[in-house]
């Protein structure tokens, strides 16, 4: 198997130029340190054999969780299979993203992904779809964000205090309208057409939808006497933690929170403690193999030895 990414026809692949090469190389490598260090420091906080006697044996759950998991790169698989014909080998740094994207700073794993893309032959016109589809992720999770908050208000209302909850619903509100407004100048700012950027907007809601539903299914295995209301609330809340710039591991944060307000006994803040635990414990298991071809590509005299294999056209659509 082979990292795969696009090459669109437009001028300037990264290949062409062995010293960019080089640079996009080494900032590839830094940020992959970075992201095991994360990694590293994330297990510290794990005990395995207390979380492999707190899972659940209900497979519902376990389904939940998987597709929970493979949403995110999932989607984005088929918004750059529409855009570029990726291949299915293209899920290794849409993980790999992923990982980066929530055990890091948020869009450090774009950075990864953007790194990834010049590296494989994708000129600027592919490298500028990679900020498109953030730039559309953000937005589509700040609407999702207000929309959750208006459906569930009266209960966030009686359970946080009103002045905080009115400033972060102004704050998030801002930032919704900045996202929006992004779409009035988005001759300037997107490189892609007026009905990919409104497929990818879609794709991205209906993903944070979905999102919403697999966890809701996941609580309720775990908790089956909460009601599918406080779940939903819970939903939200995580929802607008997310959407805090400057935190990584928005999952650890939000148990942290859960915890503090319900308390470290509560069922609730246990099921939403081990969802986020086997979170980790996921990443953990499958950053490896997310880099097995990457490692391949480092050693001396690979591109040498396999020609052009390592690069295989893909074609836009």
């Amino acid at each position: 198997m082979t990292d795969t990414a696009p090459t669109t026809g437009d001028p300037g692949p990264d290949h062409a130029h062995p010293r960019r090469q080089r640079v996009l190389r080494w900032l590839g490598i830094a940020l992959s340190i970075v992201t095991l260090g994360a990694i590293v420091f994330a297990v510290r906080g794990l005990d395995f054999a207390d979380l492999v006697r707190s899972t659940p044996g209900d497979p519902l759950f376990w389904i939940a969780f998987i597709a929970s998991y493979l949403l995110v790169p999932g989607v984005e698989w088929l918004i750059y299979r529409e855009l570029w014909r990726l291949p299915p080998s293209g899920m290794l740094p849409l993980l790999r993203k992923q990982i980066a994207n929530e055990l890091l700073l948020g869009y450090s794993g774009d950075a990864q992904l953007y790194l990834w893309v010049r590296q494989h032959g994708g000129g600027a016109n592919a490298a500028a779809a990679v900020k498109d589809v953030a730039i559309l992720s953000a937005a589509a999770g700040n609407v999702a964000t207000l929309a959750m908050m208006a459906a569930t208000a009266p209960m966030l209302w009686s359970l946080i205090d009103a002045g905080w909850l009115r400033a972060l619903g102004i704050s998030i509100g801002l930032v919704t309208f900045m996202s929006l407004a992004i779409f009035l100048f988005r001759n300037a700012l997107f490189g892609l057409s007026h009905r990919e950027l409104w497929r990818i907007f879609a794709a991205h809601l209906l993903r944070l939808l979905f999102s919403i539903l697999l966890l809701t299914v996941m609580w309720h295995v775990l908790v089956p006497q909460a009601t599918i209301a406080w779940l939903l609330l819970l939903a939200t809340i995580r929802l607008m933690l997310s959407r805090l710039p400057l935190f990584p591991n928005k999952d650890a944060l939000f148990a942290g929170a859960t915890i503090f307000a319900l308390g470290a006994g509560s069922d609730t803040s246990r099921a939403i403690a081990l969802v986020a635990a086997l979170t980790i414990a996921a990443h953990i298991a499958l950053l490896p193999l997310t880099y097995l071809p990457m490692l391949r590509s480092w050693l001396p005299g690979a591109n040498r030895a396999e020609g052009t294999k390592d690069r295989p056209a893909v074609e836009p659509e």
